[in-house]
């Protein structure tokens, strides 16, 4: 794990070497969003993610 984000105290967000994981504690949940060069719509452009910024 290279970084971590609390969106909120049930969502976290951790930035690794292979891609971005969200983590949803009330219903017990994972995302794993990935780089997909077959897709030029992927949902993150890099797997190696290193910082998070909260969307104004």
């Amino acid at each position: 794990m290279n970084i971590f984000y609390e969106e909120t105290p049930s969502v976290q967000w951790f930035g690794t070497d292979s891609g971005l994981v969200r983590k949803n504690l009330a219903i017990d949940t994972l995302q794993v969003f990935k780089n997909d060069t077959h897709n030029s719509f992927s949902n993150v452009s890099n797997n190696m993610i290193s910082s998070i910024l909260k969307d104004q």
